[in-house]
């Protein structure tokens, strides 16, 4: 009805506007900074008027001579504001609550197997270390973070006598479990859409630098930085733990593993930050800096003495 009545004053633009509002004029209610902000625009005419011509000027709108009509105008404009600021919060406080919630299915996970429980959590923290390590900002390590935190919940799709056994995987099986990438990926999606990279850590934390693995098959620097980190962090606490079918690794172990696989299956650069870190870890790694500095300039890294004799599986 509004539309309608103020219809011959409008420029086309408004009146669409004005009619994709309509249905807003329910007596809905605003919050009360926006009433206040209501109450003193509407006491002041002068401003109101001088507020709503600043407005259409930027916005390329008619500037109507009434003062009520303005008013009337900016009135119905500022309600629409103030609505879509609701909308807006409402769906950032559902977002964090079903975040809150897929965080704490993908701990739930992990419970069912002591042998990883309190996985998620401990790559998270080592990729939030290697971030920081590398001079990420603080955004993109959270970022990271959050990536490392959620990096398996696809595993809720993979059955139990998969994740749990004891032996090698066939390689059927070892590709039914690779699929937790793209479950996990189609979990999230819907969810953080507006989160690229940690959706690209999900999908992609088991990819290899010569692109010889699963499910994409990318490669070198076609493969997310934040994925690559993950990766790091991924392999070193699952190698660094005990798992059903062999014994946990010594640290030292561990990295020189990393660095042995150093531009074949890891980022030369990330293993070099995962070293860095050593200190912050309580880590003790004698030498091996100078042996990623070889790997990164394309020299030999010392072979580890347990490369084939204790497998890995994450």
């Amino acid at each position: 009805m509004l539309t309608q009545l103020l219809r011959p004053l409008l420029q086309r633009s408004e009146a669409r506007e004005a009619h994709r509002a309509s249905d807003l004029d329910l007596g809905l209610p605003i919050q009360p900074q926006h009433q206040g902000w209501l109450g003193l625009l509407a006491a002041d005419p002068r401003r109101l008027q001088s507020e709503y011509a600043r407005q259409s000027r930027h916005e390329g709108l008619c500037q109507p001579t009434n003062p009520d009509l303005g008013r009337l105008l900016f009135e119905n404009r500022v309600y629409r504001w103030a609505l879509r600021s609701q909308v807006r919060e409402q769906a950032q406080r559902l977002s964090q609550l079903l975040l809150r919630a897929i965080r704490t299915l993908a701990h739930a996970l992990e419970a069912r197997d002591a042998y990883t429980w309190g996985h998620s959590a401990r790559v998270s923290r080592y990729a939030a270390l290697i971030s920081r390590q590398l001079d990420l900002a603080d955004a993109e390590v959270a970022m990271v973070s959050l990536g490392g935190e959620l990096h398996d919940i696809g595993k809720i799709g993979v059955p139990d006598d998969l994740l749990l056994k004891a032996g090698p995987l066939t390689p059927e099986e070892y590709r039914q479990v690779m699929e937790h990438t793209v479950i996990g990926d189609r979990i999230l999606r819907p969810l953080l859409h507006n989160q690229p990279d940690v959706l690209s850590i999900v999908r992609s934390h088991h990819e290899r630098l010569d692109g010889s693995s699963l499910p994409d098959g990318l490669s070198g620097d076609s493969i997310p930085l934040a994925a690559r980190i993950v990766a790091v962090a991924d392999a070193f606490d699952a190698m660094t733990s005990v798992r059903p079918y062999r014994r946990a690794l010594t640290v030292h172990t561990a990295l020189n593993e990393l660095i042995a696989h150093s531009g074949t299956q890891f980022d030369a650069a990330c293993v070099e930050a995962m070293v860095g870190c050593s200190d912050a870890l309580e880590l003790k790694a004698v030498g091996l800096t100078q042996q990623v500095a070889r790997a990164r300039a394309g020299g030999p890294a010392e072979r580890p003495r347990y490369s084939r004799r204790h497998s890995y599986r994450f």
